[in-house]
């Protein structure tokens, strides 16, 4: 089963991504400096923490250089990692190359790349000027090594909501607040007699939506008929700046229960929210096929060792495009003629287009799986094609089941 939080975000903002520090440590040893982006926008500065642990912050490119011509896929974004190095902070700074863009110019295409671009060492009061960004078609960033300041927040109120269901087929059982914390517990139920493959549980915003989709397969629904599935929902709310600190913005205090899919790709609800769904889940699908019939030529290659047969794993599979094919987004249009106009077929593209990436991500991270399995016990010699095997009817049931389901 997998979750995915859906997060509004400006592209030209910076967003501080997260690090992998441990929050205990963070206690009792506050980062000493701060990252600052210098482009007329008020931000807040990112904290730089002790090796090994650092942070990420992404934000969107600066302004294009007018009449450059790129070539190869465009940068679409940028990353800036910045780690403590004695009394200075090592920065680097990373693009991410992205070629699916536009959804419906020809292919092929692979999706997001992320390649370096830079490397600077900074002390307090020093600037960064990421000048190699001219040659990608893009004016210089300017950044600033900070002293830190801890940010004064001041409490907002309470999260107190009430629940709003909007459908039939599932029932509101306990809303229930975590303890020691600010988040609530959502229990719904499947009342309808079909499976449930993605339920969206949202807080509405003055601007947007927060909320949390949570997404099955036919083989792992997330509520079969009768069954029940938990929800964690959080107020992330936004912040203005005040004379007193940054104070959080009034909470909407509502949960909406928006929509829910099922195994047939039929759905109750909102028809965007059903469309992206069912949109991501048929991009997963077809490249999923596509998988079984590579993994299906591996395992019948002859005179294969196990790093060979892993090798050209690996290597087939990140080479997988991620390409929509114009007919089979339109068959998908047709099935929902009440959307809004800005779901057009570049919009429906784009987010197939996630389907294939996520997917294909998955069968990266099922190989490396299989690596580290080998590493451990490199005695045995069929232990590589027994999980790759096993691995391809997995696939195979999962498509087949699908398939199955939404047989009209």
């Amino acid at each position: 089963m997998i979750r995915f939080h859906l997060i509004l975000l400006t592209l030209a903002a910076a967003v501080f991504l997260g690090s992998s520090h441990d929050p205990a440590q963070e206690k009792s040893a506050q980062p000493k400096l701060a990252i600052e982006i210098l482009d007329g926008r008020k931000r807040i500065p990112a904290p730089i923490f002790e090796a090994p642990s650092g942070g990420v912050m992404e934000m969107g490119t600066t302004d294009p250089i007018p009449d450059f011509k790129p070539t190869g896929a465009p940068l679409t974004r940028i990353r800036i990692r910045a780690v403590m190095e004695g009394d200075a902070a090592r920065v680097k700074i990373a693009g991410v190359f992205d070629d699916s863009e536009p959804a419906d110019a020809p292919g092929p295409k692979y999706g997001p790349v992320e390649r370096p671009i830079g490397s600077y060492l900074a002390r307090e009061g020093e600037k960064i000027e990421v000048n190699e960004l001219k040659s990608l078609g893009f004016k210089p960033l300017a950044l600033k090594v900070v002293r830190f300041v801890p940010e004064v927040e001041t409490p907002g109120p309470a999260f107190a909501p009430v629940v709003t269901n909007k459908l039939k087929s599932v029932e509101v059982v306990v809303l229930s607040p975590v303890p020691d914390t600010s988040a609530y517990r959502l229990t719904v139920r499947n009342i309808s007699s079909k499976n449930i493959v993605a339920l969206d549980v949202y807080v509405p915003k003055e601007r947007g939506r927060s909320g949390v989709t949570t997404n099955g397969s036919a083989t792992r629904p997330v509520m079969k008929p009768g069954g029940t599935s938990d929800t964690l929902i959080h107020e992330n709310r936004g912040r203005r700046l005040t004379n007193q600190g940054y104070v959080a913005e009034e909470p909407s205090n509502k949960i909406i229960v928006g929509t829910v899919v099922f195994d047939d790709e039929t759905y109750e609800g909102e028809a965007a929210t059903a469309l992206q769904v069912i949109g991501n889940q048929t991009g997963r699908r077809l490249q999923f096929t596509r998988a079984v019939l590579l993994l299906k030529n591996i395992l019948e290659a002859p005179d294969q060792d196990s790093a060979a047969m892993l090798g050209r794993a690996r290597s087939e599979v990140s080479q997988l495009t991620i390409d929509v094919d114009s007919k089979t987004v339109d068959e998908l249009l047709a099935r929902f003629p009440e959307l809004p106009a800005k779901y057009d077929r570049k919009t429906l593209a784009s987010i197939m287009m996630r389907g294939f990436l996520e997917a294909r991500q998955r069968l990266l991270s099922e190989i490396t799986e299989i690596e580290n399995a080998a590493r451990r016990d490199p005695a045995s010699t069929t232990l590589v094609w027994q999980r790759i095997s096993s691995y391809k009817e997995q696939l195979e049931t999962e498509v087949r089941a699908t398939k199955q389901a939404t047989t009209y």
